[in-house]
């Protein structure tokens, strides 16, 4: 059993206000196991609850796999014990519908433990492209190729994947799929390299410019150009992303591509575009949750004039 994180150490050392809710929780985590392992996790004491761990132990082995992947992960944050949760993951990798993508998110978020279902995500990743017809589907063989580079370094296994989810782009719903697809793709960094043609038509899609920008400079890190376009050029298609109306994941992304490109990229006019963005009457960030809006423009404006001064300091660190 692995010992509770620092986290977990940290957030429990006093007695929590909430402990009296124990035994009314133990009643119904056979009732309502998603939100109420969810619970205990938060408010038991590891060291002194021990029959909240037998009964979240109990939970984790009966029941449909979701109620069981649910007291499995509370388990876990609880005590640090993977074990039951690779359990019914390894089950949940099996299947094939709407619930593997996020099996491999569960997955994703046990970083090293969880080797022991690498030899799943490895079948996953080597089936067909016509079997993820499906969003969930291709999105689950995304997280896969992540977690196996991740673990194992294994291009071969996962370039076929990021490239399948890449061409989803052609399709109207596709967009977040390649998006996705090029995240995944830049943590590949130049062994990305043999997708750089399939990166370069996409970009003329202002809602993937970013992303994609993003991709490239991991593979090409230290070029004057990237894929044998001038970073001027890059950093043309990537303010052409930030727009009125924009979501804050959206605005945000169109700021870490020019961080990206860095300060060689940009032109004078190009970065008075950065500051109309940063300080301009026009809100960026207008979709959303409606009582967020507001508040992520305002962090919008802070992480772009934050941009600005990365942007804009020479190697010697005058302001240009």
């Amino acid at each position: 059993m692995r010992a509770p994180s620092g986290e977990q150490r940290r957030r429990r050392a006093s007695p929590s206000v909430y402990g009296a809710a124990l035994p009314e929780l133990l009643v119904a985590l056979p009732r309502h196991p998603l939100p109420v392992s969810r619970a205990l996790a938060a408010v038991a004491d590891p060291q002194a609850d021990a029959h909240v761990i037998e009964a979240l132990r109990t939970q984790a082995r009966q029941g449909p796999p979701a109620t069981r992947q649910a007291a499995a992960g509370g388990l876990h944050s609880l005590t640090g014990d993977v074990g039951p949760l690779i359990s019914v993951l390894s089950e949940l990798l099996t299947e094939r519908g709407n619930r593997l993508d996020r099996a491999v998110t569960a997955a994703a978020s046990l970083g090293e433990a969880a080797r022991p279902l690498l030899p799943l995500l490895r079948t996953l990743l080597a089936e067909p492209p016509q079997s993820r017809g499906t969003t969930p589907l291709i999105g689950a063989a995304l997280g896969a190729a992540a977690l196996v580079w991740e673990l194992t370094g294994d291009e071969r296994a996962v370039l076929p994947v990021i490239r399948e989810g890449l061409a989803w782009a052609a399709q109207a719903w596709g967009r977040e799929t390649a998006r996705r697809a090029a995240e995944v793709a830049c943590l590949l960094g130049p062994t990305a390299g043999p997708l750089v043609p399939d990166l370069l038509p996409l970009l003329d899609d202002p809602a993937l410019a970013p992303a994609l920008v993003i991709a490239l400079t991991s593979v090409c890190s230290e070029a004057d150009t990237l894929a044998g376009l001038p970073r001027t050029t890059l950093a043309d298609r990537v303010l052409a992303a930030a727009r009125p109306g924009s979501y804050a994941r959206s605005a945000s992304a169109v700021l870490k591509a020019c961080v990206a490109l860095g300060p060689t990229a940009f032109t004078h006019p190009q970065l008075d575009l950065l500051r109309d963005l940063a300080d301009g009457d026009r809100r960026v960030v207008g979709a959303g949750v409606q009582s967020r809006i507001i508040l992520d423009d305002e962090h919008f404006r802070v992480e772009a004039r934050n941009a600005l001064r990365t942007l804009t300091v020479s190697n010697t660190g005058r302001q240009v």
